[in-house]
């Protein structure tokens, strides 16, 4: 929005058109009278309208800054292995192919296919409306918006007793991303 067009909204106000009025009516008043002594009453009106508008402006510029900067970080992003490099891009940068990591408590970015030999819980409520979470292997689909809850180790490696200090060991799951079936 224009700063111009800004200072107009700001005086789109009940409140404001009655200072207004007050301000004109009472210059017409300093010029009839002969206009002798300073306006003090228009210069005080008129000194709060501009300072009202000018505050009015700054506090709507900032505040849509500040919700330009929570777009941002509420943008989602992942993790995509591409030409061998695991990169962390926005979602919608994703395309038909892409492996994506997929951890705990991630929002599954697009539809496709659960690659690698870990199984994945995932909470299909938004889609069913079931409160249990559903299990996924290699080669199950998986649906845009649903949440990884749970991610299961490969069958074939024990399961520590206590939780390993190296988590990132196992590799994540991952999900290759396909083109909407039609």
């Amino acid at each position: 929005m224009r700063w111009w067009a800004r200072v107009l909204a700001q005086l789109r106000s009940s409140i404001i058109y009655i200072l207004l009025f007050a301000l004109a009516f009472d210059v017409i008043v300093w010029i009839s009278e002969g206009a002798h002594e300073w306006p003090f009453e228009s210069i005080a009106i008129a000194t709060i309208l501009v300072f009202n508008t000018a505050m009015g402006v700054w506090q709507e510029y900032r505040a849509e800054d500040a919700l330009a900067r929570l777009r941002e970080l509420a943008a989602p992003r992942v993790w995509v292995l591409r030409d061998g490099h695991l990169e962390q891009l926005d979602a919608t940068m994703l395309v038909p192919g892409d492996l994506v990591r997929v951890e705990a408590g991630d929002r599954i970015p697009a539809d496709g296919l659960l690659n690698g030999e870990q199984a994945l819980q995932i909470d299909e409520s938004i889609l069913t409306g079931e409160s249990v979470p559903v299990e996924r292997a290699a080669g199950d689909d998986v649906f845009s918006g649903t949440l990884a809850v749970r991610i299961a180790p490969p069958p074939s490696r024990p399961q520590p007793l206590r939780p390993s200090p190296l988590p990132h060991r196992w590799p994540r799951p991952l999900l290759r991303f396909r083109p909407p079936r039609r």
